[in-house]
């Protein structure tokens, strides 16, 4: 298999692949070791974790530089993912203790009965990963898998092979067995190879329609499914926001790692009162970053690591858009130099019955919706999601942007980000899922809302959040 660099099209590598007889090979070494590696105590197994987070911290650079190569992440955000690994070691070493703890649900010694909560390991676990995101998202399965007790088969995605070989690379140096953590090389047909083999349990990150294949590939045999899926994720830009300083975080929300993110904004609804203000002020943004070599400092916009099927994609909705009545304010083009370059895109007048509203883009490509209310806006999010209103669905993030009981309700500058201890969309019922996330209360959210009142200085609609705090309120009544 050869390992492309999507800024130049030059083979970086060739790598053997793994073949139906390699991963049934691997699945039975792990089997076999994944025992004594759960009997292994737990202190020694965080010890090794800690290693392995000495050593990312040591090679940061190099394996930054590789991730850039190999995925087109520019070099500054390459660097940012690996300094982000770090906390998110440190949640998993600091929640494991409370994961694995028994759990005394009865206790009566009257009757000289005691009922008691024990979790155990799952077993082998199959990680198929994301090439996006190939340490922070990676790291979210195997972290939590091999401190709890499990051996992990690890199948980078191809797009970033190189990564997932470093990754195998400093956990065995850090003291996890070669055959507790096993990264198995290839493409599609690889993950289905893993699929395959009796594994207790699947996580995947990556396409709404693979995500799909790989539950059902694995639903007959009832084992735990873990998927982290792509999607449509919106933004509406409130009428009271500062609409310069809402443009800069909508846009980099949007087009950060080339927009190739599952939790990228791929459309934005603004209120008509902030409309010609915001929209200046995003292209403005938009125009003024650098795209090119992604071990530039300076590069803000990388290649696309899907080369041509992602250039294709990008090519198809805006034609679609400007076919159905969409204007062109920057971008909608392929950039004229070596590579799988692509213009930061931003379409205007656009509404839902164009592809670029409807269908995941997973690229430098955003469609701006005028709006003329607060409900308009939910309405169409709504639309677009297939979200009942009877039966609300909870996409909270850290800028409080959810929708609950059909209310919308957003901070100044709407983020996207991840949190250790905001629910995702599935949740394993298993300590390996217990350790990964931590569920959100109503009670948490008003806490937030309460600290946001108490601070000093910050211009806040306290109003609006004083509704929500009813509002959370009313749910712990019920």
């Amino acid at each position: 298999m050869r390992v492309v660099n999507p800024a130049t099209g030059e083979v970086l590598r060739e790598v053997a692949e793994a073949d139906r007889a390699a991963v049934a090979g691997a699945f039975q070494r792990a089997r076999a070791a994944q025992p004594a590696w759960a009997a292994t105590p737990l202190a020694a197994r965080c010890n090794a974790i800690r290693r392995f987070r000495a050593l990312a911290v040591e090679r940061a650079e190099a394996l930054a530089r590789t991730l850039a190569l190999e995925v087109g992440k520019p070099i500054t955000q390459a660097r940012s993912e690996l300094a982000g690994l770090l906390p998110r070691i440190d949640f998993f070493l600091a929640e494991v203790d409370a994961a694995l703890a028994d759990e005394v649900v009865l206790a009566s010694p009257a009757d000289r009965l005691e009922e008691r909560i024990r979790r155990e390991p799952l077993g082998v676990v199959a990680n198929v990963s994301a090439w996006n995101y190939p340490w922070y998202v990676g790291a979210n399965v195997f972290l939590p898998a091999l401190l709890t007790g499990n051996a992990v088969l690890y199948k980078p995605s191809e797009l970033a092979t190189l990564t997932g070989l470093a990754i195998a690379e400093l956990l065995h140096e850090a003291g996890i067995p070669a055959d507790v953590f096993q990264a198995l090389v290839g493409g599609g047909e690889v993950g289905a190879m893993l699929l395959a083999e009796p594994v207790d349990a699947v996580c995947f990150t990556g396409s709404h329609a693979t995500g799909v294949k790989v539950a059902a590939a694995v639903a007959p045999r009832l084992v735990k499914v873990q998927l982290e899926l792509g999607g449509k994720d919106p933004a509406y830009v409130c009428d009271d926001v500062d609409a310069a300083a809402a443009a800069a975080a909508v846009a980099d929300g949007a087009f950060y790692n080339t927009g190739q993110s599952c939790c990228a904004v791929e459309r934005a609804y603004v209120h008509e009162r902030v409309w010609a203000r915001f929209v200046d002020a995003f292209v403005e943004t938009v125009r003024g970053w650098v795209a090119g070599d992604p071990l530039d400092a300076r590069t803000y916009l990388g290649p696309l690591a899907r080369r041509e099927a992602a250039l294709g994609l990008l090519e198809a909705q805006v034609a679609d858009a400007v076919a159905r009545g969409a204007r062109v304010l920057t971008g909608g083009r392929r950039l004229d130099r070596p590579g799988f370059f692509f213009a930061p895109t931003v379409l205007v007048d656009v509404d839902h019955t164009m592809r670029v509203m409807r269908e995941e883009t997973f690229g430098p490509l955003v469609g701006l919706a005028r709006v003329g209310s607060d409900d308009e806006a939910v309405a169409l999010i709504q639309r677009a999601l297939k979200i009942d209103p009877a039966n609300p669905s909870y996409l909270d993030s850290l800028g409080w942007a959810y929708v609950q009981q059909g209310h919308l309700d957003l901070a100044d500058q709407p983020l996207t980000a991840a949190a250790d201890r905001l629910p995702k969309n599935s949740v394993v019922q298993d300590h390996l899922g217990d350790l990964r996330q931590k569920q959100h209360r109503p009670a948490d959210a008003i806490a937030a809302w309460q600290r946001a009142l108490a601070g000093d200085g910050e211009e806040i609609d306290r109003g609006r959040i004083e509704k929500k705090i009813k509002e959370a309120q009313a749910l712990l009544r019920k």
